[in-house]
């Protein structure tokens, strides 16, 4: 279900269609602040391939309860089940 809606949500940002409020409030989780920049240090790390790094926010991103998934047309997160 998670890589699903992270699919749609991606090509969404690409074709600019604004799905996202049509979804189900509770899949559609808006990104804190803190999240949001994590995710981009997390990116330009990969860019410098920095694995480390990269693996350590990521890492960091799943304890405050989101899945990274890297795809061909980057990187997108989901909420975590509980």
């Amino acid at each position: 279900k998670g890589d699903i809606l992270a699919t749609i949500l991606d090509f969404d940002s690409v074709l600019g269609l604004d799905l996202g409020y049509i979804l189900d409030k509770e899949i559609v989780d808006e990104l804190s602040e803190e999240i949001d920049m994590l995710l981009k240090q997390r990116e330009e790390a990969r860019e410098s391939k920095d694995f480390y790094e990269s693996d350590r926010l990521r890492d960091l991103i799943s304890k405050k309860g989101y899945k990274v998934l890297d795809t061909a047309q980057g990187q997108s997160i989901v909420k975590i089940d509980e």
